[in-house]
């Protein structure tokens, strides 16, 4: 285990329910490094279980868009009772949500670019579902970039191996939340998390979630009015499913509604695979890989490709909830 006293922990990066994250330099080493610290209770000066849970799948995962976990430490005086736990991550200076929505990155973000983020989220997603892990909370502000080009999946505070037993519903940021989940289903896999994924994808190009609501009721009739209705023979099912059932049957209007945001064809057909309500024929990562989306004009960039940015302490921040979209965002109109 690392020790506490071989980091100088400088500043707070971001702050949630569970963690708090801090900039932070190994003494040793000189390097920068990201220290999150686990506000959690504990017994016996042994580990929270959620803790446990995350630092067990974080030591499975080795991929270059995985954040790196470097080691674990606690405290001086953890096991009198004081203090926490820290993970110690590599350090990863911008944000997805933060270039998406500065000012003064946003413009910088090309077609290119933003096709090769999305490629290297589903690299990653495709080596975690091949491993048997689901992340359970896919946003942009949990996809970390370096200056070298890489984005990283972060945060594994929810993940969970794939074993088709029940397990909860109320998981994934609302914005990002499948309409199974919003329903109250339990059984569940990989394909949670590809739906997230189609969110994030969507949300690149238009700038803003595209379903963006403060309840799970108010989400699910923007993805009914947007995406249609579930097949009732599975949505039946599901827990909630007569409290927040359609009141009518609606059409799939995805295709008009991703023309009217200027998406072209092969954006469209990829993320009308994505946005399937139908969890069982929404497409897998190695599936949206092959998607034609990413083999056509403009091409995604390789990371040594992408534009670098300056690492400002607005873009030090790491967001622990989602962020409010700046206004009226310029469309970016595919050719």
């Amino acid at each position: 285990m690392m020790n506490i006293k071989d980091f100088d922990i400088q500043f707070e990066l971001g702050s949630g329910t569970y963690s708090t994250v801090y900039y932070g330099k190994n003494n040793k080493t000189g390097e920068i490094v990201a220290l999150k610290e686990m506000k959690e209770f504990r017994e016996n000066c042994g580990f929270a279980q959620t803790t446990a849970r995350e630092l067990k799948i974080l030591q499975q995962l080795k991929h270059q868009n995985i954040v790196r976990l470097y080691g674990v430490t606690t405290s001086e005086k953890y096991c009198e009772g004081e203090g926490n736990i820290f993970l110690i991550f590599e350090y990863m200076p911008h944000d997805l949500q933060s270039l998406l929505y500065s000012t003064s990155t946003t413009s910088l973000l090309s077609i290119g670019q933003l096709k090769g983020y999305m490629k290297q989220l589903l690299i990653g997603i495709q080596y975690l579902h091949s491993i048997g892990i689901v992340h359970r909370d896919l946003k942009p502000s949990n996809l970390l970039i370096n200056n070298e080009g890489y984005l990283k999946i972060a945060d594994f505070g929810l993940a969970r191996p794939i074993t088709y037993r029940e397990c909860n519903y109320n998981v994934i940021t609302l914005n990002y939340r499948p309409p199974e989940l919003l329903l109250g289903c339990t059984l569940y896999g990989s394909e949670i998390d590809m739906w997230s994924i189609g969110c994030i994808i969507f949300e690149c190009f238009i700038k803003r979630p595209p379903f963006q609501a403060a309840t799970e009721a108010e989400i699910l009739a923007q993805i009914y009015s947007i995406c249609g209705s579930p097949n009732p023979n599975i949505a039946s099912q599901y827990k909630f499913w007569k409290n927040l059932m359609p009141n009518q049957s609606y059409p799939n209007r995805l295709n008009d509604f991703l023309s009217q945001c200027q998406c072209n064809q092969n954006l469209s057909i990829l993320l009308q695979n994505l946005l399937n309500v139908n969890p069982l024929e929404r497409l897998s990562a190695d599936k949206a890989l092959l998607s034609s989306f990413f083999t056509s004009y403009p091409f995604p960039f390789f990371p040594w490709q992408m534009v670098k940015f300056q690492s400002t302490l607005e873009t030090h921040i790491i967001s622990m909830s989602p962020a409010t979209p700046i206004d009226s965002p310029p469309l970016i109109q595919f050719v």
